[in-house]
């Protein structure tokens, strides 16, 4: 007997929605013979009335009502692509509610709500697909879930917004400024209008929580991450960085420490020019994964656009269409749903580049390097660059290991001292990304 259609609602049009349904459109004779059913895409949600047409559905496709395909008993899966944290949510719950399997590409749902959501999907008896939450194409959650499933994982590095990693590579290879660079950014379309989450490291530690939760089983809070963007940035960081043989990345880092609690933090990092990390350039992502047998990992590619993030969407309705009725908790979230605690970053020990500007004239150096000796940290190296304002030299430092509430607290009192003329810029080192844990 032939198996009935297995019946696609998605919910959400844009460019994530749109690059999904083509996917389904075109791949549907291979897709079928991959998950053993017809994958039919049956339904359309969107707040838009003029969609009648679009990519030759016909308008019975469309509706303007999320919840005429929620409720609608043929649609097997239905496919939040709204965005945000208040529609969506209602999207997936009603969604669970009603004996259906979810896919979401919404990271930042799944890092304020996640557990919430995945424990509501265990009481149903429900899948909640999510590969396209974080790195668009790039298939590091089922990595993380499947392939690496024999191993504790013990680290993980990840450039996982390709805004910021865009704006750092324009600054680096076309020498432009922060500002010109996210303009750019923002004329190809690889920057929101408003670009507040990926320039402040919000995005990026939306995906880290999804990313360290799968990793260590355990769901962390990204508000209690250490976040940093990359607005204080300057292309003098750039250069001076590349002198010193480093490259700027916004890293997210999570790092299982002997204490059993991961230190998770995003910032912009200098890392070595040669590490493989270093290359992963533009609006590509790139995620570093450590288990303790298989050793180190890598999975890099295309981390946004309509057809790489579609084609992580139906990975997930050709998974759940080929298991969902006997593997109902295979992309549960994490286990056991607890909230876990965070290592806070004053108690890391790391390098530090640091740039201050100061007045250019005698005692200056002795002041600062007091200052800093007091707080024990040791200088490594020294530069001093020349300003552009008269009377001023820029004044950049890599410290030896030290700890971090240490710098920190020494960059605030060599800020309050009358010789400095701007507030310092202090970026973390990693200098082997293979020696951490």
């Amino acid at each position: 007997m032939k198996k009935k259609p297995f019946r696609i609602g998605i919910v959400g049009f844009g460019t994530v929605g749109r690059g999904t349904a083509q996917i389904l459109l075109l791949e549907r004779e291979r897709m079928a013979r991959q998950a053993g059913v017809d994958i039919e895409l049956a339904r359309i949600a969107d707040v838009r009335t003029d969609l009648g047409d679009t990519l030759g559905l016909g308008p019975g496709v469309f509706t303007t009502d999320f919840r005429a395909i929620i409720n609608d008993p043929s649609i097997d899966v239905v496919v939040e692509l709204v965005g945000g944290t208040t529609i969506a949510a209602s999207v997936i719950t009603e969604t669970l509610k009603a004996g259906k399997h979810a896919v979401t590409a919404n990271k930042a749902l799944l890092a304020e709500q996640g557990n919430l959501l995945f424990a509501m999907a265990r009481e149903q008896e429900r899948m909640i697909g999510f590969e396209a939450a974080v790195c668009g194409g790039i298939p590091v959650i089922r990595s993380l879930r499947e392939g690496l499933a024999g191993n504790t994982i013990q680290s993980l590095f990840g450039i996982v917004n390709g805004t910021a990693n865009f704006i750092l590579s324009k600054m680096r290879f076309e020498k432009l400024t922060f500002k010109a660079a996210l303009k750019e950014a923002q004329r190809l379309g690889f920057a929101e209008a408003d670009p507040t989450f990926d320039i402040k490291g919000i995005d990026s530690a939306h995906k880290i929580s999804i990313l360290a939760s799968l990793a260590f089983g355990q769901f962390y809070r990204y508000q209690d991450f250490h976040i940093e963007g990359i607005t204080a940035i300057s292309d003098l960081d750039i250069t001076y960085a590349e002198e010193m043989g480093y490259v700027i990345k916004l890293l997210g880092v999570a790092i299982m420490t002997p204490s059993g609690r991961p230190f998770i933090s995003i910032a912009p990092t200098l890392i070595p020019a040669d590490e493989i990390l270093a290359a992963v350039n533009y609006e590509y992502n790139g995620v570093f994964i450590k288990g303790n047998f298989v050793g180190h990992t890598l999975y890099t590619g295309k981390g946004a656009g309509g057809l790489p993030t579609g084609s992580a969407v139906v990975s997930d309705i050709v998974h759940i269409a080929r298991y969902g009725a006997c593997e109902k908790d295979y992309l549960l979230m994490y286990p056991d749903g607890v909230h876990g605690s965070v290592v806070s970053i004053d108690e890391i020990e790391a390098e530090y580049y640091i740039r201050l500007t100061a007045f250019d004239k005698p005692g200056v150096m002795a002041k600062i390097s007091g200052v800093l000796g007091a707080h024990g940290i040791s200088i490594a190296t020294l530069m001093q660059k020349e300003s552009t304002v008269k009377g001023d030299a820029i004044i950049v430092i890599k410290t030896h290991a030290s700890l971090s509430r240490n710098v920190r607290s020494a960059l605030d009192e060599v800020n309050r001292l009358d010789v400095t003329v701007e507030k310092a810029v202090k970026l973390r080192i990693i200098n082997d990304l293979y020696k951490q844990q």
